[in-house]
This record gives C-alpha cells, structure tokens and sequence, in this order.
C-alpha cells in the first residue's frame, strides 16, 4: 500500500484498460520555503520591472521518516527537495511525455512514477 500525500487522488495506467487509483490520505505533504529578491528583470519598453527570487525550503511538513520504510506519493516540487534516503520510498507522478491527457491536455493517468536518485559515487560514472 503506497501512501497518497498529494490534495488528489492519482490514477495510474498498469496497461490500457487497468487502473489504480491512489486516493487522498487526508494528509499533504508540504514544504516552507523564503524567498529572497536578487535582481530585478527590466521589461522591454520601459513599463518597468519585476523581481528576480531565490527560494530556498526552510520547512518539511507530513513527511515519514525514511527509517519507517512507508512508501509514499508527494508532488514533483515535494520530491525534489528530499535526499537520496527517501530512494524508493517517496514518488512522484511522472507527468512528462508518458502522462496521459485528455483532449485539453489535462493529465488522467500517469504510466510510472519517479523516485530520487540514489547515491552513487565517482566510480558509478
């Protein structure tokens, strides 16, 4: 059983014409993050500027301890930000050229999921 910890649920094609369906856990695995102003971008014309962030995660919140061994579903942005300990623990749905869409582009099923990478050294390249 994986754990759902996106506000959704997530439908996963096995082969066409079988699903599985991972429904929310009512629990949303979130991150904190600050921000911080580093430049301005000057838009063409002169009809001014916006500000160029960095954002860095400051916070992790509904996460399980990788040394539970719960296997869990978070977004991209969720799966990014965790170490190489969380390796076949922590998935996100890929949402790349393998997603399928509906005929507006709206994704209905995934056909895998991603994981972080695991540690490698010099020597695995």
């Amino acid at each position: 059983v994986m754990l759902n910890l996106t506000p959704h649920a997530i439908t996963l094609q096995v082969r066409e014409g079988t699903e599985v369906i991972f429904s929310t856990s009512g629990k949303v695995a979130r991150l904190t993050t600050e921000e911080r102003v580093v430049g301005h971008y000057e838009t063409q014309a002169g009809v001014g500027s916006v500000p160029i962030v960095e954002t860095r995660v400051v916070g992790k919140d509904n996460i399980p301890d990788p040394m539970s061994n719960i296997q869990f579903i978070v977004s991209s942005m969720v799966l990014d930000s965790l170490d190489s300990e969380y390796h076949g623990l922590a998935f996100a749905p890929d949402t790349g050229s393998t997603a399928i869409r509906d005929s507006q582009g709206r994704i209905v099923a995934v056909t895998q999921f991603r994981t972080v990478p695991k540690e490698y050294s010099v020597a695995d390249l």
